[in-house]
């Protein structure tokens, strides 16, 4: 049903969880009209070689679209290692919520531009971090929403199809601008 409200041919879909000190990873493709996997692999890697294997089912799926058994299905950038590894601790540094996990959090989302300026989740990542109210604000470091919905805009820029960013903005809308229309019209497009 999915596949037919978004009319496209081929979905790919997956599912990961950890065994142990191991991550099972599945990945398929499924044909939209027939209902059917046209290609399934399914990967256990230990959990500090993540970003390798996902590398290799990137690679495996491509080749999956080149060779036409799953035909017309998108086909996702690898991710650099580095880059992986510090949008996860500064994902995880912005689930404290503390005003010091804020800071690593935006520190790790900055390492990640150095890296890549044009990476769209990192930016999105900055937007999250300034909008918290832990964010502590100082003479140097102003107020958060203003921040926010540069970093958000920015991260539309790259991936207009970034919905978490839409979702960054419809707040700052709702809750700092007091534009309700706006923060509907971004609510929406997320």
């Amino acid at each position: 049903i999915l596949g037919e409200r978004l009319q496209v041919r081929r979905l790919l879909d997956g599912c990961v969880r950890r065994v142990d000190e191991s991550l099972e990873v599945i990945a398929r493709f499924y044909d939209v009209r027939s209902r059917k996997i046209s290609w399934s692999e399914s990967y256990v890697i230990p959990v500090h070689d993540i970003f390798d294997v996902l590398n290799q089912i990137v690679e495996q799926t491509a080749d999956s679209v080149r060779s036409g058994s799953a035909k017309d299905a998108p086909v996702a950038e690898a991710i650099d290692t580095e880059i992986g590894l510090k949008m996860i601790e500064g994902v995880q540094s912005y689930r404290e919520m503390s005003p010091e996990g804020l800071l690593r959090a935006e520190s790790a989302f900055r390492v990640v531009l150095e890296m890549e300026v044009e990476y769209a989740p990192a930016w999105l990542g900055l937007a999250r971090v300034y909008l918290q109210p832990a964010w502590p604000s100082t003479a140097d470091n102003p107020a958060g929403h203003e921040r926010s919905r540069e970093a958000a805009l920015k991260a539309l820029e790259l991936d207009s199809r970034m919905a978490g960013a839409h979702l960054v903005l419809s707040q700052i809308g709702r809750v700092h601008d007091w534009n309700f229309r706006q923060a509907l019209a971004e609510a929406r497009l997320a």
